[in-house]
């Protein structure tokens, strides 16, 4: 009921009690008093309604029912269709396209995301935009909107019309494939993603059977290895084998935003360990939770970043010999701290005897050297240095310094050679 129904309602009631406690004034006075009241509360409530038109559009937003205002506009729920399969590409999409029916009988809104329909508008906001749009000569609109999920999202539509953009959304962006780089740090919290629910198919090929299985007891997948990358607009989407399964949620975002921007300059993609689940049924609850390290245990140190350094994955726990030789340097870089992570640099020289010669595995650290590998430990790397040397490439490997002015110990963390993937070789060193 609109206020200037209800203020007609009260009006007549005044009316009707001065007619009863004052019987000698007459039907005609009574009549006259009521029919004139009533005028001036309909113009009053015209007027009013004119001002809230020229203040905000003339869309009577009381048709929409539960619409949520906002500064911009007011937000309205997007109507999945029961069943309808929204696609996985649309679901980051911050734009969407208000399409009008063709038949002018049919007062429907579509919405549309990158050319693909998502949904509709409820009817009686639909009824109230598609007079809008035709008042203002168009027959689609460009707005602002979010799918929360599968089967939920809303679009922020404006309060003036004539000031809205007709223009429509851009092509969706193709997703580089970038080359994993684990972080550099041990430490890591885990983080639920959102959103995972638009990849059901996604998620249901990372069981051995393509499906989650009937006992619910084993619909939990861990130790999955996944990758982290931008996806446009601040957004970072997870993927699995190239395949994306979920997003960050808000809060990682902005607060691993900018570091994640930096490795994917670099062309690399974080690599995190994961779990997902996924029910059955026609809507399937879904869950996909992350490992996500500490913002300053992602990137190496900034010495060792860029194409002409190659960064061993953790691995092994690998032992420097004849650190001792090499005190002086390796109490800098503990800096009076009992123990201190840093990133050592391999190397390959020739230690000649009376007889014969060897290669060695030396060890740099901060520029300085800081010990040597046995030749058993040293054997490991031995092949992967002389790749390293052909293309000009350094290799690289996370090492952890403890000790103190007596004795310091050196420890290197690293994948041995016959650890790595060809595809890791492929990636980071190159074809043979």
């Amino acid at each position: 009921m609109t206020r200037s129904s209800i203020a007609t309602l009260i009006w007549v009631a005044i009316v009707i009690v001065v007619a009863v406690t004052n019987p000698g004034l007459g039907i005609g006075w009574i009549l006259a008093a009521g029919v004139a009241g009533v005028v001036v509360i309909r113009a009053l409530g015209a007027a009013a309604r004119e001002i809230t038109r020229r203040r905000t559009g003339a869309m009577t937003w009381e048709l929409g029912g539960g619409l949520e205002r906002r500064g911009a506009g007011s937000v309205s729920e997007i109507v999945v269709e029961s069943g309808a399969d929204v696609p996985s590409e649309v679901a980051d999409a911050t734009r969407f396209e208000l399409v009008a029916d063709p038949d002018r009988r049919r007062r429907r809104i579509s919405v549309l995301g990158r050319g693909r329909r998502v949904g509709e508008l409820p009817y009686r906001t639909g009824t109230a935009v598609v007079s809008e749009m035709r008042r203002h000569g168009v027959d689609h609109l460009l707005v602002e909107g979010e799918l929360t999920s599968r089967y939920k999202g809303y679009v922020l539509l404006p309060h003036d019309f004539a000031d809205a953009s007709p223009e429509l959304a851009g092509a969706p962006r193709a997703f580089p494939v970038p080359v994993p780089m684990a972080p550099w740090g041990d430490a890591a919290q885990a983080v639920d993603a959102v959103r995972a629910d638009f990849f059901v198919d996604e998620l249901a090929a990372l069981y051995p059977e393509g499906r989650p299985p009937d006992d619910s007891r084993q619909r939990t997948l861990t130790g999955l290895e996944a990758e982290i990358f931008p996806t446009g607009r601040g957004i970072f989407g997870i993927f699995i084998h190239d395949a994306q399964i979920a997003w960050l949620g808000a809060e990682q975002c902005g607060s691993h935003g900018e570091v994640l921007e930096e490795l994917a300059r670099l062309g690399r993609s974080l690599t995190v360990r994961a779990s997902a689940r996924l029910g059955v049924g026609s809507k399937p609850a879904c869950r996909v939770r992350v490992w996500l390290p500490p913002v300053d245990q992602i990137l190496p140190p900034e010495q060792v970043r860029g194409p002409g350094f190659v960064l061993l994955p953790p691995g092994s726990k690998i032992q420097v010999t004849r650190g001792q030789d090499h005190l002086d340097e390796l109490m800098q870089v503990l800096d009076g701290r009992p123990e201190a992570s840093a990133a050592a640099r391999l190397y390959r020289f020739t230690r000649k005897g009376a007889r014969t010669s060897r290669d060695v595995v030396g060890v740099r650290i901060d520029g300085h050297k800081a010990g040597e590998l046995t030749d058993a430990s040293g054997a490991h790397f031995i092949e992967v240095l002389k790749a390293c040397e052909e293309r000009d490439l350094e290799l690289v490997c996370r090492a952890r310094v403890q000790g103190n002015r007596l004795k310091v110990d050196v420890t290197l963390n690293a994948a041995k050679g016959a650890e790595l993937s060809d595809q890791w070789i492929a990636d980071n060193i190159g074809e043979r």
